[in-house]
């Protein structure tokens, strides 16, 4: 299964479709920082994502995430008060789908 390589204006319309907050995974990078850096690491963002493809491997370092339990409301002593949320890396967001 061939496909062809991503064009970096095609990971740039992924980028810019993100929304640009200060949330952070556990790489400590937020998306906002991401969008402002665009123009400087697109080029090797673009050889990840098409390489990734090519190999049909997907970087280890980009499937971990780290699981935080967050308090919804009520009792703090009880278990079922809360949630368990996934912290990913913003870049694991970025790989263009075709």
């Amino acid at each position: 299964m061939d496909s062809k390589p991503f064009t970096t204006k095609e990971l740039e319309s992924v980028i810019n479709a993100l929304k640009s907050n200060n949330s952070q995974g556990y790489d400590d990078i937020s998306t906002k920082i991401q969008n402002v850096s665009s123009p400087v690491i697109n080029l090797s963002l673009n050889y990840i994502c098409n390489k990734t493809f090519s190999i049909y491997i997907f970087p280890v370092s980009l499937k971990y995430s780290v699981l935080k339990q967050l308090h919804k409301n009520g009792n703090w002593h009880d278990i079922f008060y809360y949630r368990l949320v996934s912290f990913l890396t913003s870049f694991s967001k970025k790989n263009p789908k075709k």
